[in-house]
This record gives structure tokens, C-alpha cells and sequence, in this order.
């Protein structure tokens, strides 16, 4: 006798199991995108943050090498003219025209470096540090009125980031005085001179700078009447920030501003050979 095999029908899905599993693949999938997404970020904020602070270091070290050999620290209310460059643009006024202690501005002379300067009596086209006395100015410009520019060759203006166009760009103005006599350090009259960038993604201060403003980019103590060593000083505060694709801004130090003092040893000393 043959024996009766039992007829089962082929189980299958039913439209409803179908749906839901289809959701749950794809809230499985879209916890994966967030933990991909999540990790990229993370790496880009990382990698944004080991860029941002070897810039803020080398920026911090170039500028008290400089104000450190100062001869002279122009004072508090002193206004210079640098021009109509977009790298002398002043953020707060749009205009080439600073004043110290109300602009994030700070503004120096530095001695010849020779021995035995000779300097020509008319100003050199180029920066003669060697032989003359110099100017150097250190401010902020604002990084879309670099970018921006058209007249401004590729060397002087970091590459476009409209994410980043409110960061400010710090930059240096220097310019060799013609050989000078007497006792008092002149400010120049405006020129073509341009500034060259010393730091990208500047973190912005609050702006005028005035003296109930605890967040400044440049601090100024004995610079009033006769300035001596050990008693003139210049307070630098330099922090950055980049944003990088959808990644948060990345703030370098994380809080605050690194500040240091730096006090010019050439100070008090007069208007020297050149």
C-alpha cells in the first residue's frame, strides 16, 4: 500500500511582514549611516583641530619674535592711514584708517638689524630691515575681503571657504622708514604697501576695542610718555576657529584665547645710527 505523504502548503510572506521588514532594514541601515556620519565628523573635527593648532603656535611665536625687538611701541590712540588694499581693509570701519587701543591693531618699530646701518635717506620701495628702522603692524582682516578680491594675486589671499568667510585673517604690515633723525618715531602717510597673512581662521574679537572689553586681540600697558624695558609690554591673544563641511566649528584653544606677554627689549633707547 502506498504510503500518504502529508501536502503542506509553501509558506511565504505576506505583504504586511514584507513592509515591516523593509522598516526595519531601514532603520538598521539609518543607524549605520548616523555611526558613519557620526565617525566622520568626528575625524574631520579632529583632523580641522590638528591643523588649527601648529597655526596658532607658529602665528603666537612669529609675532613675539617680532614685538619682542620692538624700539618702540607706537601708544594707545595713535591712528595710522595704511591705504585702500583690500589687506589693510579694517573690519570694524571697512576703510584702511586704524587706531591702536580701539582697533584689534598693534604697531611697533623695529631697529635696523646691522651693525653698521646705512640707510638711504628716501624710504626704500622695499623693506630694508637691515639698514632702517621699520614698521611693523599686526592686525585682523576679515577672510571674505580676501577672497573676494579680484586685484589681490593668489599669494595673498587664502583659498575661498564661505563656510568660514566671517573668520578674520591676521595680517603684517611692514615698511622701512627713510633714514631718521631726532627723537620722535613718525607715522607713516598712506601708501601701496599690502599686508601679508601671518595667521588663517583668526577667531573674531568684540570690536572697538575699548577698555571695558575683556575680550581683545592686542593689549597695551607702559606705552604712555617714556617707555622702558621691563615696564612696556604687549599682551597677544590669539584663538582660531574652522568650520569644515557639516562637521560643528572646531575652536582652537577650546575655550578662551593663548595669551602671552611679551616686553621689547630695544624700548627707551631713542632713534639710533641708520
Amino acid at each position: 500500500m502506498k504510503s500518504l505523504q502529508a501536502r503542506h502548503p509553501e509558506a511565504g510572506f505576506t505583504l504586511v511582514e514584507l513592509l515591516i521588514g523593509m522598516a526595519l532594514m531601514s532603520v538598521v541601515l539609518l543607524a549605520v549611516f548616523n555611526v558613519n556620519l557620526s565617525s566622520t565628523r568626528a575625524s574631520m573635527s579632529l583632523q580641522t583641530r590638528n591643523d588649527l593648532l601648529p597655526e596658532t603656535q607658529i602665528a603666537q611665536t612669529y609675532l613675539l619674535s617680532k614685538l619682542r625687538e620692538a624700539a618702540y611701541v607706537y601708544p594707545t590712540s595713535t591712528t595710522f592711514d595704511l591705504g585702500t588694499d583690500p589687506t589693510v581693509r579694517n573690519p570694524r570701519t571697512g576703510s584702511g584708517v586704524w587706531t591702536v587701543g580701539t582697533d584689534a591693531f598693534v604697531a611697533v618699530v623695529l631697529p635696523p638689524r646691522s651693525g653698521t646701518p646705512n640707510c638711504a635717506v628716501t624710504a626704500p620701495a622695499v623693506p630694508d630691515t637691515a639698514n632702517c628702522y621699520t614698521l611693523h603692524a599686526y592686525y585682523p582682516v576679515l577672510r571674505s575681503a580676501l577672497t573676494g578680491s579680484t586685484t589681490l594675486s593668489s599669494g595673498r589671499r587664502p583659498s575661498a571657504e564661505p563656510l568660514n568667510d566671517s573668520a578674520w585673517v591676521l595680517m603684517e604690515y611692514r615698511r622701512s622708514f627713510g633714514k631718521l633723525t631726532g627723537t620722535v618715531f613718525p607715522v607713516p602717510a598712506a601708501n601701496t604697501t599690502q599686508g601679508a597673512m601671518v595667521m588663517d581662521y583668526l577667531l573674531p574679537v568684540t570690536l572697538p576695542q575699548v577698555s571695558s572689553v575683556p575680550d581683545r586681540l592686542f593689549s597695551l600697558a607702559g606705552d604712555a610718555g617714556i617707555q622702558q624695558v621691563g615696564r612696556t609690554a604687549i599682551t597677544v591673544n590669539l584663538a582660531a576657529q574652522r568650520q569644515v563641511g557639516g562637521s560643528p566649528r572646531v575652536r582652537v584653544p577650546g575655550s578662551g584665547r593663548s595669551t602671552v606677554t611679551v616686553f621689547p627689549r630695544n624700548v627707551g633707547k631713542g632713534i639710533g645710527l641708520n
